[in-house]
C-alpha cells in the first residue's frame, strides 16, 4: 500500500456518500484537478492532511494515518447554515466508525462536523475523517 492507495480509496468513499446524500449531484474538488466553482456557490473540496506516527512499522508493515476533510461551501441563501449542515449530515451517514472504507482504510471516529466558518459569499462547514490502515 502507499499514499496513492490511500487517496484513492478517501476519494471513492467520497463518490459513495455524495450519491448518497440528499444532493446526489453535489459538484466536489477532488485532490489536484482542475475545479471551476459552480455559480450556485455549493461543492466539496477535499483536503487529506496524512498523521503518520513516528515508528512507521511494525516488523515490515507500515501504519497509514492521517485525517480527511472535507469542506463543504455553501453560499449564504437566507436560510443560515440549516441546509447545509442537513446535507453534511446525509454526507456523514455513509460512514461509520471501523468500517473499512473501500477495503483499505478504517476510520478512528465517527465523521464530525466542526462549526460553520462564515466567509463573504457564504460559510464553510468542515466534515473531518480520522482514519488508520495497516499494510504489509
Amino acid at each position: 500500500m502507499n499514499e496513492e492507495i490511500v487517496i484513492t480509496a478517501l476519494q471513492a468513499s467520497v463518490v459513495t456518500s455524495v450519491a448518497q446524500s440528499i444532493t446526489p449531484t453535489l459538484p466536489v474538488k477532488y485532490l489536484n484537478v482542475t475545479f471551476v466553482i459552480p455559480n450556485d456557490g455549493k461543492w466539496l473540496e477535499l483536503v487529506h492532511i496524512p498523521n503518520p506516527p513516528t515508528d512507521q512499522t511494525w516488523g515490515d508493515e507500515k501504519i497509514f494515518r492521517g485525517l480527511f476533510r472535507m469542506l463543504l461551501h455553501w453560499p449564504n441563501d437566507g436560510a443560515g447554515a440549516i441546509n447545509a449542515n442537513k446535507l453534511a449530515d446525509s454526507i456523514m451517514a455513509g460512514y461509520s466508525k471501523s468500517v473499512a472504507m473501500n477495503g483499505v482504510l478504517r476510520l478512528m471516529n465517527q465523521p464530525r462536523l466542526s462549526n460553520f466558518i462564515e466567509e463573504e459569499k457564504g460559510t464553510v462547514g468542515v466534515i473531518t475523517l480520522e482514519y488508520s490502515s495497516f499494510s504489509p
